[in-house]
């Protein structure tokens, strides 16, 4: 698991070809079902709400990163934010995410925000896998 997802550590393989790679494996891992990792690292605004309570987490984290990362494609707005990184974190740990997209005259449709939803759920035993 890569464990600090964020839209900056996507990018293009090259300027030709429109395959992407994420990059920064700092906070990289292999991940096994019998193992429980506690290391808190990540990005906030990025991070999975289990990692922010100190809690043991898996691979999902990453699905979690992957959902912030639709939502700003989807609205051009990060989910958590805030008037600084501590703010930041705090809604992120929370896990609360606004899906009232006409408040940002936009159109999402019925499959997208399921799909979010399912990628940002707080649980992460409710959160979809890949």
């Amino acid at each position: 698991m890569h464990r600090d997802i964020k839209s900056e550590n996507i990018i293009f393989e090259n300027k030709n070809n429109l395959k992407i790679q994420i990059v920064d494996l700092g906070f990289s891992t292999y991940f096994h079902e019998y193992q429980n990792l506690f290391s808190r690292c990540g990005t906030p605004g990025y991070i999975a709400p289990e990692i922010l309570r100190n809690k043991d987490y898996d691979e999902k984290v990453d699905i979690f990163s992957l959902g912030v990362i639709f939502y700003i494609i989807l609205t051009a707005r990060m989910p958590f934010n805030g008037k600084d990184v501590n703010d930041i974190i705090k809604k992120n740990r929370v896990g609360k995410v606004s899906y009232n997209f006409e408040a940002y005259g936009i159109e999402v449709s019925n499959e997208s925000q399921d799909l979010l939803q399912k990628m940002l759920a707080f649980d992460a035993q409710d959160r979809v896998t890949a």
